[in-house]
């Protein structure tokens, strides 16, 4: 197994699915130990991945953050998010609702918008191999 690299640059990124019987919930995520969140974070985190009015919404890209819970930090993890809802039939709501997220410590917003926008629409057409290679191409950046 290849070891995988931590990077400064980003915690992880991860795929975030709403699913009409359970909710909003993790379905993907590299490296699969990217970051440990506690409940209340990975709740935090599945709610804020989905904007709020979606109803007409196909393609959106967005900022949140999420409270740090350890050792009494009072920092922040940023969550640069790509939602997408599009109509298809097999599912029971009528509509897939996916948002791709990025979780990094870092505020630097264009940067990880347009990011967050490019892995998105590749993943999207190619699937989770591109969020691995994408992560991979950002830990090679360096400090």
């Amino acid at each position: 197994m290849d070891d995988i690299p931590v990077t400064p640059w980003l915690h992880c990124i991860c795929v975030i699915n709403f699913d009409l019987e359970y909710g909003q919930k993790v379905d993907y995520m590299y490296p699969p130990n990217g970051l440990q969140l506690s409940e209340n974070q990975n709740t935090t985190l599945c709610f804020s991945s989905t904007p709020e009015t979606s109803n007409e919404v196909e393609d959106c890209n967005y900022v949140f953050s999420i409270k740090k819970e350890e050792n009494g930090s009072s920092g922040l993890y940023y969550g640069y998010a790509f939602f997408r809802q599009e109509k298809d039939d097999r599912i029971a709501r009528g509509y897939l609702q996916k948002s791709v997220v990025i979780l990094s410590d870092l505020a630097y917003t264009p940067l990880f918008r347009k990011l967050i926008d490019k892995i998105s629409k590749e993943y999207f057409e190619l699937g989770e191999p591109i969020l691995e290679a994408a992560y991979h191409i950002v830990a090679s950046w360096g400090d």
